[in-house]
């Protein structure tokens, strides 16, 4: 079966298994009759929000095919169950009233049924006939059903078809926000489940109403509902449902395919649970990841305040239009984590690291070989020069802080030296074949050439890049620029 193929076209078939579920035949035959109904009994008609279809013809006129005439006939079960007996009591005296074995027919009936027999006798006797007048079912009665709106000092109100797209999708909304909270009220038991299918439920709402149709979406999953939508915007997918998310992408070699979902890619690649627990929480808190063919990650929030500014600069579009997510992560030993994590989804990653993060973490994280040499010639030469600079080492041979330098400062005085160039730019092309991008002179700050953090210096950094552009305003443009190419390649 193909997308997009009509409902003639679908045909189902069946095998037989035996006892031990074994194929017995080893063929597929066309459906016996009645499994058709049998299917529909388990797999009853869903409620169908589409996204660009019709939306006066979906919620304009109420049908049984229209979601307006679904979500009417669920929305009005609560009255058939409270009022059922009194509207069934009045409609049974109009039943009397009005049907061809009523006991209090109306004398306008009768009289009718006396002057057509009357003449039906001359032409086939023995026969007679009443004028009979159905009366509805209670459900009948909403079958008609639909909406108007009406505008503040409004007493008539209009058709759907008079407002716009907008309040459309709003009252399409609404109704399935309504049908949650009442459903949130009842306690009865579950009969069975309900399929909802909504493409897009973000379409024309603003942001806060957009949070509003998540919460009634969640909370009717919550009562019986089987709730799938399929959205493109982050604000549909709260952070506690990322991990369970499902990604739809279409490449050229496979097609259209689901990536795999996050809490099994963090399961299969991380091993030791608190890691897991950790991993999950840092990448739950990125939904923007989920809309982005390529991923980007940092450590330093002044990458994340900046980055995106200087790339734009350069490049002339921005990261979004590459389709490339910048995510920050707190915690060095959790990058390389995370860069497996989205490669078992299917998501290219690259990431940003200090000089620090090299020299201590790159072999631990196996970006390194273990005994790498220009590793342990950078280490050495800290053991040569740390009374000269003024930093103290940790236990590891690397600068730590102490009273007169922090350890950042004591790795960009480290940089500066020109005994140390050739090594650093030794590991940084390592690293960036594993697609990591060592900051050569440290930190980001260094190659931008401010001094301190905070959002005051990232204010003006940026000001002064819109003012006077990246060449002008940046220490090390030519550093910055490669970096920012090397991101642009995928």
């Amino acid at each position: 079966m193909s997308p997009g193929i009509t409902a003639s076209n679908i045909i189902l078939e069946i095998r037989n298994l035996d006892e031990n579920d074994v194929d017995s035949e080893g063929a597929w035959v066309k459906n016996p009759t009645g499994i058709d109904a049998a299917i529909k009994t388990l797999f009853p008609e869903p409620i169908e929000i589409g996204a660009m279809e019709d939306a006066i013809e979906d919620i304009g006129k109420s049908k049984s095919s229209s979601t307006i005439g679904k979500l009417i006939a669920e929305i009005m079960q609560p009255i058939e169950q409270q009022y059922g007996a009194e509207m069934r009591k009045t409609l049974d005296g109009i039943k009397q009233r009005l049907e061809a074995d009523g006991t209090d027919r109306a004398p306008e009936l009768n009289q009718f049924d006396e002057g057509a027999n009357e003449k039906l006798k001359d032409i086939f006797p023995g026969i007679r006939i009443r004028l009979h007048v159905p009366t509805p079912e209670i459900r009948t009665l909403f079958k008609d059903g639909t909406i108007r709106v009406f505008e503040e000092g409004e007493n008539n109100g209009r058709e759907i078809a008079q407002v716009g797209h907008g309040a459309q999708r709003s009252i399409q909304m609404a109704l399935v926000r309504y049908l949650a909270e009442m459903k949130a009220a009842t306690s009865a038991p579950l009969v069975a489940r309900t399929l909802l299918l909504i493409d897009e439920p973000e379409l024309y709402l603003h942001p806060q109403a957009i949070e509003q149709v998540r919460l009634a979406l969640k909370t009717l999953a919550m009562k019986g509902y089987q709730v799938i939508f399929a959205t493109h915007s982050p604000q549909m997918i709260d952070k506690a449902d990322i991990g369970n998310t499902l990604i739809i992408c279409k490449t050229i070699g496979r097609g259209t395919h689901a990536r795999k979902r996050l809490s099994d890619a963090v399961n299969e690649t991380i091993q030791d649970a608190p890691s897991q627990v950790r991993i999950l929480f840092e990448l739950s808190n990125l939904s923007k990841i989920l809309f982005s063919d390529h991923v980007l990650i940092v450590e330093g929030a002044t990458e994340e305040k900046l980055l995106p500014v200087i790339f734009h600069r350069i490049k002339g579009y921005t990261l979004s239009a590459r389709r490339i997510a910048l995510v920050r992560i707190d915690g060095s030993g959790n990058i390389v984590k995370a860069m497996r994590i989205l490669d078992a989804i299917g998501i290219p990653t690259k990431a940003l690291v200090d000089l620090d993060y090299a020299f201590r973490d790159a072999r631990k994280a196996g970006l390194l070989d273990g005994n790498d040499t220009d590793i342990n010639a950078c280490c050495a030469y800290c053991s040569s020069v740390s009374q000269k600079c003024g930093f103290t080492l940790a236990e590891d041979g690397f600068p730590k802080s102490n009273e007169i330098m922090n350890a950042s400062v004591a790795f960009a005085v480290l940089a500066t030296h020109k005994d140390l160039e050739d090594n650093i730019l030794m590991i940084h092309n390592k690293l960036k074949e594993r697609n990591v991008w060592l900051w050569k002179k440290g930190t980001f700050e260094d190659h931008l050439g401010i001094v301190g953090k905070g959002e005051s210096a990232w204010a003006q950094c940026a000001q002064d890049i819109q003012q006077n552009g990246c060449e002008i305003s940046i220490a090390d443009y030519a550093g910055i620029e490669g970096l920012v190419d090397w991101i642009d390649t995928e």
